[in-house]
């Protein structure tokens, strides 16, 4: 806190190693959200895929209010800090891009200390945390982050249309929706002009996939807790069992059979 957004832009790509002209001369986004999540994890956070798909959140009704809508969450951490990024976004009009854009804004919100919604564990009770107005200021560091100033100016001349907003969104790794709100945030074009060039969202058609399962529990849990299980099942500090229920949570012997034969433990 109390750095510019520029300051702040720097010390998150300082802080990760993450070189942006890497990160956008990735060829698609699912490339550049991967090259994120390795970068991040190198800095010591903890990135989890899914988790609240997969079932292994508190499920009571005030949970579910709280994980429904939402693209993503972080939690503070003794050890090291997590960043849970949902994946099932099928009915969002480019689910890569919004991962993208949800897991630096996580990333940003940890690296402020904002932690924005606190919970009463009693039904109905969710409420947003007196930090909540630090927002906009997280949410001017993401767009600079994907979509700087220094590239935006050379918009400021150019009509905009579909086709130079798929442009944008290709280059810098971001939605159409986030590409119209800067152009509009920073007055290059009209809230008029924004809403038509919004595109609705659409469902998007899942492809089946079946990934190995060690590629899957890493996805899952996140490099840094899978590595850390791993090391403590090798030393014996934990049980079968208790590896298990922190990587599958629950009980799988046929599954984590294969799983070790896959990883060597």
């Amino acid at each position: 806190r109390g750095r510019s957004v520029e300051q702040a832009v720097a010390t998150i790509e300082g802080h990760f190693g993450i070189d942006r002209a890497e990160f956008w001369g990735k060829p698609t986004k699912e490339r550049a959200f991967e090259y994120l999540v390795a970068r991040i994890e190198s800095g010591q956070v903890n990135v989890a895929l899914g988790t609240s798909e997969a079932r292994l959140v508190p499920s009571s009704k005030n949970h579910r209010s709280l994980y429904k809508n939402v693209s993503g969450f972080c939690l503070r951490s003794a050890k090291v800090p997590f960043a849970f990024v949902h994946m099932n976004m099928d009915d969002e009009e480019e689910p890569a891009g919004r991962r993208i854009y949800t897991l630096v804004m996580l990333v940003t919100l940890i690296g402020l200390s904002i932690y924005t919604v606190t919970r009463d564990w009693r039904p109905g009770r969710t409420r947003t945390g007196k930090e909540g107005e630090y927002f906009q200021a997280v949410h001017a560091i993401v767009s600079e982050f994907l979509f700087p100033q220094s590239s935006l100016q050379r918009y400021r001349p150019r009509r905009i249309t579909t086709d130079v907003i798929k442009e944008i969104t290709d280059r810098h790794k971001i939605t159409p929706t986030a590409a119209a709100y800067r152009l509009w945030k920073e007055k290059v074009i009209t809230r008029e002009e924004r809403d038509a060039l919004v595109t609705p969202a659409v469902n998007v058609k899942k492809r089946a996939r079946s990934p190995h399962i060690d590629n899957a529990v890493r996805k899952l849990n996140g490099a840094l807790v899978t590595t850390a299980v791993h090391g403590a099942y090798r030393r014996r500090e934990i049980t079968q069992n208790q590896a298990q229920y922190i990587l599958f949570g629950r009980i799988r012997r046929p599954l984590w059979r294969r799983y070790c034969s896959r990883v060597g433990l």
